[in-house]
Formats: structure tokens, C-alpha cells, sequence
């Protein structure tokens, strides 16, 4: 009986030594968990900051498309207007003032000919 209850009193300290060792590694393993959970609600923050610029981006490029489309529909409708018919166009002569003499033109084609 006597060696039952030494084996006893030497299996409580030996449970009380290993509970005396697993506190501080406890303790570390919980401010490391609080540091980590730190760390994560600062990355969803960042994250979520980065989401909202996205879709404000997305905002802007599909307002800037829908500005492109109404000016391109302006313009095609505009140019309905605007072109004159085939007989008046082959009838109109254009004529453009050019900058440079007749000298400056020729030296400007003297390496392609």
C-alpha cells in the first residue's frame, strides 16, 4: 500500500512538473495567436480597402465606356449629317498651304530618291 501511494505521489508531481512546463508554452502560443489575429484583421482591412478601389475603378471604366459609346454614336450621326454627296464631293477642289519652299521640300525627298 505504501508503494501505491509513493507511486501516486511521484505520478502528481510529475503531472504537476508537465503542467508547470506547458503554462509558458501556453502563454506563448496565446500572445503568438493574438499577434496572428492581429495580423489577419489588418489583411482583411487591406484586402477590403483594395476591393473597394476595384470596384471603384469599375465604376469609372464603365461610365468612361458609356461617355466612349455616346460620343462614338454623336459622331456616326454626325458624320450622316456632315458628308456631303458623291457629286459635290468630286466636284470640290481642296487646296493647302504648305509651310515649306519648294527647296526644303526637295531636300526633305533627296534620301528616297
Amino acid at each position: 500500500m505504501i508503494e501505491t501511494m509513493e507511486a501516486v505521489e511521484m505520478e502528481k508531481q510529475r503531472h504537476h512538473s508537465t503542467r508547470m512546463e506547458a503554462l509558458p508554452r501556453l502563454a506563448r502560443l496565446e500572445v503568438k495567436n493574438a499577434e496572428l489575429a492581429k495580423l489577419l484583421a489588418r489583411e482583411q482591412w487591406n484586402l477590403e480597402v483594395q476591393v473597394h478601389q476595384v470596384a471603384q475603378l469599375r465604376q469609372e471604366i464603365e461610365t468612361k465606356t458609356l461617355a466612349v459609346d455616346r460620343y462614338k454614336r454623336k459622331l456616326a450621326k454626325i458624320q450622316k449629317i456632315s458628308i456631303p454627296p458623291v457629286d459635290e464631293v468630286s466636284n470640290q477642289h481642296t487646296f493647302v498651304v504648305c509651310p515649306y519652299s519648294a527647296q526644303q521640300i526637295q531636300y526633305f525627298l533627296e534620301p528616297f530618291e
